[in-house]
């Protein structure tokens, strides 16, 4: 059986009373994402409120950085010091330059304080046709491949991919290697913005180290219930 720790769940909720209830809810330990729509709503004031009801909560920071190396580089820095996540994100597309830079930064912090820095490399909303918009290549996994080698590369800890790509980035990038898997689904079938889906079972089949699943537990009437599902779901 998988364990807990390696199911993150994604709060994208702009509700706090919510997202409090859901921690509460569910006492295992999971890792908790809180991504832009948390952070813009409700900022550290809504981080510390998450840690006085659960303190060792485990925090990854999907804030998904992406700017010029010197702005990102101070970005960061107060995020670090003030929330002292398990795992931070900056887009991959930022550059190598970039994601060295971020890299030295976090390594002035204590080792016992340094978040999992993940790359992202292709958002799981884009497909083929989105990518050929974007005037890049239409291979979704070569672009996935090359964008976590550049990570690997600057000394990132890992990346955030799709489930379909987990196979290509391990074989490229080795086995010491943290990959996060998003869109996750009990069932292959959804009609939400996540063009490329998978289930626990097979995520973790192909080798990724943490799954993220957000809407399927938030939305829940039993959000224990569909939790427990997923990790019975996730035995290989």
């Amino acid at each position: 059986m998988i364990k807990n720790e390696k199911i993150i769940l994604a709060l994208d909720t702009d509700d706090l009373n919510k997202a409090i209830s859901l921690i509460k809810i569910l006492d295992t330990n999971i890792i908790f994402k809180l991504g832009m729509e948390f952070f813009y709503s409700f900022g550290y004031e809504g981080i510390k409120k998450i840690k006085v009801v659960k303190p060792k909560a485990k925090i990854f920071l999907d804030l998904k950085l992406h700017d010029i190396p010197n702005t990102v580089c101070k970005a960061i820095i107060p995020l670090v010091k003030n929330i002292m996540p398990y795992m931070v994100t900056i887009h991959s597309t930022g550059g190598i330059k970039m994601m060295k830079e971020v890299v030295n930064t976090i390594h002035k912090f204590p080792k016992k304080n340094r978040p999992f820095l993940l790359g992202v490399t292709v958002l799981t909303s884009l497909d083929s046709k989105s990518l050929a918009e974007l005037g890049w290549m239409t291979d979704v996994s070569q672009n996935v491949r090359n964008y976590a080698l550049l990570c690997k590369k600057a000394g990132l800890d890992g990346v955030v991919c799709s489930a379909l790509e987990i196979e290509i980035v391990r074989e490229a990038c080795g086995d010491n290697f943290t990959i996060v898997t998003p869109g996750i689904r009990l069932d292959n079938t959804s009609d939400d913005d996540q063009a490329r889906v998978v289930t626990p079972k097979v995520a973790f089949s192909k080798g990724s180290d943490y799954i993220v699943i957000g809407r399927p537990i938030v939305n829940s009437l039993n959000p224990k219930e569909e939790l427990s599902k997923i990790i019975q779901s996730s035995i290989l």
